[in-house]
């Protein structure tokens, strides 16, 4: 009898193990996301393969285990951001391109809820190298696409574009649609490994020479993210201040993440255009409109970024409560962009901006939730750096929320697995340091 009891209790460890392992294994194949196959209209690649066995084995042990499914504030915002969709789809009329973004913002909500009702104590103290792994790997794709680059070997773990500064660029993109993705998973990596470094009172070889792979590997996307990964450094600095309240040093840092935002806004939305180069390729490539202004050897010339933030009003007047609907920006800017002098040089253009996105295909009410989500993510974290018991290296979290805050103006980051990822682990951070 008591072997048998001894049996039966053995399961739930062992699911647990196993449960562990997989979120491991999904987090570590988050940058493999051009890898895998189509399925109704869905790319079903290997991190999706991994959830879809997660997903039962989960679904078991939260039930076994009989915990109590805690809900705070952030999660019901959460859950509204996918109501919200389903609204503002219903109301644009359910396709088959809206039902398909729909299921999108489902998998993400259920990627949060999932992984944060199954990360426990003892896997809030793994998340940080789980996301270091997932990183360094990705880094590693990236140099070795480069490296190969450099032999004339083409790979798709780089990109070759022509480019408005340097005329012919290859960026690194491992795994990854674009090399700011695989940018935004490296910067990850990058903050919470230097908050760690930062917090050690003796740095090992190995961490160091990870962060050196991290950087490299960053540096080689050539992405604009940049901007976004040195507002997160020095957010690891000012949090990491024994008197962060510092007035001089609290203005230091204000100063400094205002100007380094102000610069990343002005140099993706417009640019400087040496006369000698063929304004006519630019019309079809970069430029939104013509030169705004000129000096003697230079023009200054709206990007494509900066089109786009106009498309992008330019649909919430349509709809501006309940927006076009989710994945409806796409046959917008097409239909706006007929028969324009500088068209969009990208096939399906995106928003490029989570905030005007949101307004355009969510409309007023989609903006509203995304807002009070961020209060609330501000509200999580601050809460859990006032607690004493928060998790080692939980400032490069933060950091990374205040960086992502900052990439959002120009990019689409909603659909970022591995932020979702992030909300999850800080969610379950705050849970248990109540």
């Amino acid at each position: 009898m008591n072997k048998t009891y001894l049996e039966l209790d053995h399961l739930p460890v062992k699911l647990e193990k196993i449960i562990q392992g997989l979120i491991y294994l999904y987090i570590l194949m988050v940058p493999f996301q051009t890898l895998g196959i189509k399925f109704l209209r869905l790319k079903i690649s290997p991190p999706e393969i991994v959830f879809i066995a997660l997903v039962p084995l989960a679904i078991i042990h939260i039930v076994s285990s009989k915990q109590k499914l805690w809900v705070n504030k952030l999660d019901l915002l959460v859950f509204g951001w996918l109501i919200t969709n389903i609204l503002s789809g219903w109301h644009a009329g359910l396709d088959s391109s809206i039902i398909t973004e729909i299921f999108k913002k489902l998998y993400l909500v259920l990627v949060y809820f999932l992984f944060k009702f199954t990360i426990d104590r003892q896997g809030i103290s793994k998340i940080n190298s789980m996301l270091l792994h997932s990183a360094l790997m990705a880094s590693l794709l990236g140099i070795a696409g480069r490296i190969l680059s450099y032999a004339s070997i083409d790979t798709s773990l780089v990109r070759n574009i022509s480019h408005p500064y340097f005329d012919q660029v290859i960026q690194a993109q491992a795994f990854t649609p674009s090399p700011n993705m695989l940018a935004s998973i490296l910067m990850i990596g990058i903050l919470i490994l230097f908050a760690l470094i930062r917090e050690k009172t003796k740095c090992k070889p190995g961490d160091i020479a990870v962060f050196c792979v991290l950087l490299l590997g960053f540096f080689l996307t050539i992405s604009k993210t940049i901007f976004c990964l040195l507002i997160g450094l020095i957010s690891v600095w000012y949090f990491q201040l024994r008197k962060p309240r510092n007035y001089h040093k609290r203005l230091i840092y204000i100063l400094a993440v205002t100007g380094i935002t102000i610069f990343y806004f002005l140099g993706t939305h417009l640019m400087v255009i040496d006369k000698a180069k063929d304004l006519d390729q630019l019309k079809i490539e970069y430029s939104a409109s013509p030169p705004i202004a000129e000096t003697k050897s230079f023009y200054l010339v709206p990007s494509q970024y900066s089109k786009l933030k106009k498309v992008s009003l330019k649909a919430s007047k349509k709809s501006f409560l309940w927006g076009l609907g989710p994945g409806k920006f796409n046959q917008f800017a097409h239909e706006y962009n007929i028969n324009s002098i500088y068209p969009l040089h990208v096939s399906f253009p995106d928003p490029h901006s989570t905030y005007l996105g949101t307004l355009s295909e969510l409309g007023l009410v989609g903006l509203l939730v995304l807002g009070a989500l961020i209060i609330a993510i501000i509200n999580l974290c601050t809460q859990i750096m006032h607690h004493k018991g928060h998790s080692i290296g939980f400032v490069g979290i933060i950091a990374c929320f205040i960086a992502i805050s900052v990439e959002a103006i120009s990019t689409d980051i909603m659909d970022f697995r591995h932020y979702w990822i992030i909300l999850a682990f800080a969610s379950a951070l705050f849970h248990n340091s109540e």
